[in-house]
């Protein structure tokens, strides 16, 4: 009984999270927008997004670092 208990638990976290992977909220459609500089990728989806008025980010090479300042945009798709 024990061990049929901890699948239909293991089986509803499994569902809830993929549930929640989708990024969908009350059937709106989704829930993160495209950057307004670049166009989404085709059959993929935004999973986290992240928009700074204001950051910077180091660019990195074997040499130096340069840093670029201003309005951030972060997307990650699936």
């Amino acid at each position: 009984m024990k061990s049929r208990a901890k699948v239909l638990c293991a089986l509803f976290f499994m569902l809830l999270a993929s549930v929640v992977a989708f990024g969908e909220e009350d059937g709106e459609g989704p829930k993160y927008k495209d950057a307004p500089i670049f166009s989404g990728m085709p059959n993929y989806t935004i999973t986290e997004a992240d928009d700074k008025e204001f950051d910077d980010f180091r660019f990195y090479n074997a040499k130096n670092c340069t840093t670029v300042e201003g309005k951030k945009f972060f997307r990650s798709y699936t």
